[in-house]
């Protein structure tokens, strides 16, 4: 599901109904982690696995993963990527701390039907607010990431195919990767530019009332969302000085283009 850039850039919980209230988190709610961005990185890596980055980061062999799959097919089943993380009570323990922490209210494992179940105060029946479940993990996931500022590309997912076996699937994806391994190539060489410590120190050097005092009250989304705008701007100041020295001949300059935005261009 698609947030609105609205919804996206407000510091108020998101209701996804049936389920509870995502928090709009803040680096000053990232400070209070163990370990504070480590932590919070981990939080997010588990919350983006799909299948085969849980496989890979798992270390699951390919007769694992097969006796997995046959498994929920012998049950009319597909399995999920909320299956195999429940698996895996390492994996499945981290999932609990970072949608707890993501999570407005509190949260319990019901290890007997593998759900996560919300509570608004205390763990009781009335106060039940929703579940995490097999059916909706990927749809909590996606609105968690979208409002960090980690909406996944547009990219092909595997998740959905069928393959006859393990192997097969395996050896499909590798020879369909190429052009991803590329892209992160790009992405680690460029790592340190893009370091979130970087970019705080950058957005807060440029004046624009974000300080270093006050960035830590800021959303997550809301740090990349001005970090976006400046580097926009910037653009359009270029843009502007140019078309007045060498005027615009052409009539190719967007009079809206410091409008636009990431979300709803």
């Amino acid at each position: 599901m698609k947030l609105s850039y609205y919804d996206l850039i407000s510091t108020s919980p998101y209701f996804l109904d049936g389920v509870g209230h995502i928090r709009a988190i803040t680096f000053r709610d990232i400070d209070k982690l163990p370990q504070k961005i480590t932590t919070y990185n981990i939080y997010i890596s588990v919350i983006s696995f799909d299948k085969d980055s849980f496989i890979k980061a798992t270390e699951m062999s390919t007769e694992q993963v097969d006796l997995f799959n046959n498994f929920f097919k012998e049950r009319n089943l597909k399995t999920t990527v909320f299956d195999f993380i429940l698996s895996n009570e390492l994996v499945r323990n981290q999932l609990f701390l970072a949608l707890d922490f993501f999570f407005v209210e509190n949260i319990a494992y019901n290890q007997e039907n593998g759900t996560f179940i919300l509570f608004n105060g205390e763990f009781s029946e009335e106060n039940k607010v929703g579940l995490i479940t097999r059916d909706n993990f990927k749809d909590v996931a996606d609105v968690i990431l979208q409002r960090c500022a980690k909406e996944d590309d547009e990219e092909e997912n595997y998740d959905d195919m069928v393959f006859r076996d393990e192997k097969t699937r395996r050896k499909w994806i590798k020879q369909h990767e190429g052009a991803k391994q590329r892209k992160l190539a790009k992405q680690r060489q460029n790592g340190e530019m893009y370091d979130i410590g970087n970019i705080i120190s950058a957005v807060c050097a440029q004046g624009i009332g974000i300080t270093m005092l006050n960035v830590w009250d800021l959303t997550v989304y809301n740090l990349y969302d001005q970090f976006n705008r400046i580097g926009s701007n910037r653009i359009d100041q270029i843009t502007r000085h140019n078309i007045a020295v060498w005027g615009d001949e052409k009539k190719q300059y967007d009079y809206d283009g410091w409008l636009k935005n990431n979300v709803t261009k």
